[in-house]
């Protein structure tokens, strides 16, 4: 699935928060998630029936969520999320 993340997406993003930075603000909006938690490996997503998934890290999205957390300037991008292994049940997150 294709993810945008835009100027607005940037500019609301909050630095060193993993359900609230750009990519995850992106990512709940394109597929009307209930959570989401972006990690530099995985991004584990959870939707309004609770099903979660672990969707493998983009290089691209690890490396524009470093610059982010760095307050480095960064632009919009897009990239493609995997669809994701049901995880439920795991406790090692």
């Amino acid at each position: 699935m294709l993810v945008k993340v835009t100027k607005e997406d940037i500019a609301t993003g909050v630095k060193g928060r993993c359900n609230s930075c750009p990519v995850a603000l992106a990512v709940s909006r394109t597929l009307d998630l209930e959570g989401i938690a972006v990690g530099p490996k995985t991004i584990y997503t959870w939707t309004h029936d609770w099903t979660v998934r672990a969707h493998p890290t983009p290089k691209e999205v690890h490396r524009f969520t470093k610059r982010f957390d760095r307050d480095a300037k960064v632009k919009p991008f897009e990239f493609e999320l995997e669809a994701g292994e049901v995880v439920n049940g795991r406790t090692s997150w």
